[in-house]
């Protein structure tokens, strides 16, 4: 096998597509598309192309120029973005649909908005992992930080907070062996 019809087969394989999925999607016959996995044709520059895009892989990956699949909008997408394609990859099509379209909402946020979020779910973790007073205070000062604007503050705080606690178990544990 000749390494464009190998990257053509791993890469609709990556796409969980069919020959006869390929051949209805883009009009290319399974006889053709077989013989150019197997290396016993060479598609033409239109046909890689269309199946770059079809398996949202890189032209230049199917050609055999990278190593990198990703085409080069995706290597721009954050890394949640990225992840979602590749779980995306892996459903039925059906499921497939259904979280390409949360991931386009995902996408639409801007990166403070990530920010906020990715803050909110560490001041969470805190909450779950503690518990008890000191992690309420915590967090309503990381809260007021995180509100007044100051996400670095509030991350600061957090990580205070957690750093003050392993410090704290780390001497309970050196007293009860003592």
């Amino acid at each position: 096998m000749n390494p464009v019809g190998e990257r053509l087969r791993i890469a609709r394989d990556r796409a969980g597509l069919s020959l006869g999925q390929v051949h209805q999607y883009e009009s290319i016959q399974k006889g053709h598309l077989s013989e150019m996995e197997r290396g016993l044709k060479m598609p033409t520059a239109e046909t890689i192309m269309r199946l770059a895009r079809r398996y949202r892989v890189s032209a230049d990956y199917l050609l055999g120029l990278t190593d990198d699949p990703s085409p080069a909008s995706e290597r721009k997408l954050p890394a949640f973005g990225v992840e979602l394609l590749e779980i995306a990859r892996r459903l039925p099509p059906d499921r497939r649909e259904e979280l390409v379209r949360i991931g386009e909402v995902l996408l639409e946020l801007s990166e403070e908005r990530a920010e906020h979020l990715r803050a909110y779910d560490r001041m969470m973790e805190l909450v779950e992992e503690v518990g008890g007073i000191e992690a309420v205070e915590a967090l309503e000062a990381a809260l007021r930080a995180h509100a007044a604007g100051d996400a670095a503050l509030a991350e600061q705080l957090i990580d205070a907070f957690f750093a003050g606690r392993r410090i704290k178990e780390a001497r309970q544990e050196t007293s009860e062996q003592g």
